[in-house]
């Protein structure tokens, strides 16, 4: 359950984030205070609650997490 809804809201987030107009000059610098890099991949470390072993599972929604966390929260 917990894995979907943070599929579901990394997707939503890069969605946001691609398709917005005022990406550089107003959504990246609030995305490095809010440091919401490190928050995404804090989900891919293990110990963290999201699954039984820790971490998130799941290999497309790995890819998906590290995507956004590199990628747009850059």
């Amino acid at each position: 359950m917990y894995v979907s809804l943070v599929h579901r809201l990394t997707a939503a987030l890069a969605f946001f984030l691609r398709l917005s107009p005022h990406y550089e000059s107003q959504i990246q610098p609030l995305l490095e205070v809010l440091q919401s890099r490190q928050t995404l991949k804090g989900k891919l470390a293990k110990g963290d609650g999201w699954t039984a072993d820790g971490g998130i599972s799941k290999k497309d929604i790995r890819k998906l997490v590290e995507e956004v966390a590199t990628k747009l929260c850059a």
